[in-house]
């Protein structure tokens, strides 16, 4: 009988960016059609600046949508019973970027991450 590994905590979350271009100087703004996501669900905000050359993924507080400086939101602990949203808004003023987002999680002590099931990278720019 095959066993069932139970989700454990996701431990960070990292933009991998795979390609970057000169801005095209006319852009998309895409918004979420509804504040909700997920139907009541807890939903954590990130944001990222992908003109950064190592971006990183900084929590927002979730009353005034800024960053928290020197904080993390991480680990975020999932199970069948009890799943949360994650929202990143993403900043690309200065390139057009291929990139993908790289939960990293613990089960069992050991540690993975999720990049090589997602090999569809997201575009911005």
């Amino acid at each position: 009988m095959a066993e069932i590994l139970r989700p454990g905590p996701v431990t960070g979350l990292h933009v991998v960016v795979r390609h970057r271009s000169a801005n095209p100087g006319v852009g998309l703004l895409v918004l979420p059609l509804c504040p909700g996501y997920g139907g009541g669900l807890t939903t954590y905000r990130f944001e990222t600046s992908l003109d950064a050359a190592a971006p990183s993924v900084l929590p927002l507080d979730p009353g005034t949508g800024r960053v928290i400086p020197g904080k993390t939101r991480f680990p975020l602990t999932l199970s069948p019973t009890d799943v949360d949203v994650v929202l990143v808004t993403f900043d690309d003023a200065h390139c057009a970027c291929t990139f993908d987002l790289d939960p990293t999680w613990t089960i069992r002590g050991k540690t993975g991450h999720t990049l090589a099931l997602a090999p569809m990278p997201s575009l911005a720019g």
